[in-house]
């Protein structure tokens, strides 16, 4: 058919437009839009656009403290006490770093502005991706594929699989002899498995923060052109030293941050859920 005409939710159509014969519709029949066709020395058509769904997110304060009286750093142990403060921030620079990463995982946005000061937390990666694929607590490589049929459709044709270690070992064991699977090099220190699928490829990552009876059987199909990590001038994570009260015996240091997590484009993800063996 040829669409004339939309007025509403009204088309006036010609029908039997070149070799295929006029026949009757029925409810819940699809149509394919093939393109437009004028005709000759036609008028300019109206102008059409579809305008952006703007999103946002909060960007969140991260600050972990950590110290030593002045009589332990004073004191030499199995180092002088300045080695006891370096330990000291190793120890909670993996915490730091373990709280943004849960916070750029599983935050949700908010902000409260009860106080004196705003108070914000950042939105994360499982907040933003509404498509899912539920496994029913059943793993397979056809179940898998068809995952992907739909996760794939939108963005890139190669996308990151962030899951647990569950499910990385189930996608390895189904996968063996059925399709390519292959170690790629470490890329920024992480191990990736390609999994060459007929969907596109998929970088296979195992991520020790999903664990446990939530997330143990979950996994995050992403399109890494659609997350940017943004933090505000000046706060992206360092080591703030002499936080103590003024007349404090003792020394307290803190790492600092402020950042955000910037998602575009939803339908360009999928979460799988239930992804046991």
């Amino acid at each position: 058919i040829r669409v004339d005409s939309v007025a509403g939710n009204v088309w006036t159509v010609t029908r039997s437009v070149g070799a295929t014969a006029a026949a009757a519709g029925n409810d819940n029949d699809y149509f394919s839009i093939l393109g437009t066709a004028f005709a000759e020395n036609s008028a300019v058509p109206d102008a059409r656009a579809k305008d952006e769904t703007q999103g946002h997110n909060f960007t969140q304060i991260f600050r972990d403290s950590f110290g030593a009286s002045g009589t332990l750093i004073a004191t030499k142990l199995h180092g002088s006490g300045m080695q006891i403060m370096n330990e000291r921030a190793r120890q909670r620079a993996r915490d730091h770093n373990v709280y943004q990463e849960q916070a750029l995982l599983f935050g949700e946005r908010s902000e409260d502005t009860s106080g004196d000061y705003a108070q914000r937390s950042v939105g994360g990666v499982d907040e933003f991706v509404t498509q899912s694929y539920d496994f029913g607590g059943s793993f397979s490589m056809m179940s898998a594929f068809d995952a992907l049929e739909v996760g794939m459709r939108y963005g890139s044709a190669s996308k990151l699989l962030i899951c647990s270690r569950s499910v990385s070992s189930n996608i390895s064991l189904e996968a063996l002899d059925k399709v390519r699977v292959a170690v790629k090099d470490k890329t920024f220190g992480i191990n990736i498995t390609m999994l060459e699928s007929p969907h596109g490829r998929v970088g296979i990552i195992a991520h020790d923060l999903l664990t446990g009876g939530q997330y143990g059987t979950r996994a995050y199909l992403l399109d890494m052109a659609g997350f940017r990590l943004l933090t505000l001038r000046g706060r992206d994570t360092q080591l703030r030293e002499n936080e103590e009260d003024r007349g404090t015996d003792g020394q307290v240091d803190a790492w600092l941050a402020e950042l955000s997590l910037e998602r575009m484009n939803a339908e360009k993800h999928q979460v799988w859920e239930n992804a046991a063996a």
